[in-house]
């Protein structure tokens, strides 16, 4: 990815795109969010996760605070926490606990 002299929009749709070109080949979307907080970018990334059936793990619970949408409330409150390590050990297992992700059925 070219970051030397590329705005931050620049550097945004670019982080987007490979994003979505890596996507279809991910067995799941894992978040790091400091203090629990997610922006607008990665609440999208989560409802596309959604949409296209793939469970979505983070490092720490989301903030409740960040949106009080009642699908934003909703989500927030079942995505399950778990170390990058433990998310490493099940995918390498092939045992990823979708337990309660009505999305992943």
């Amino acid at each position: 990815m070219k970051a030397t002299g590329a705005t931050s929009a620049e550097i945004s749709v670019q982080v987007e795109r490979e994003f979505l070109a890596h996507f279809p080949r991910a067995d799941f979307i894992f978040i790091v969010n400091p203090d629990g907080y997610t922006g607008i970018t990665v609440n999208g990334e989560i409802g596309y996760a959604i949409a296209r059936k793939k469970p979505v793990y983070a490092l720490n619970p989301l903030d409740l605070a960040i949106d009080d949408h009642p699908v934003y409330q909703g989500v927030a409150k079942i995505i399950k926490v778990f170390s990058p390590q433990d998310v490493a050990k099940m995918a390498q297992n092939n045992r990823l606990d979708t337990h309660g992700y009505w999305w992943c059925r």
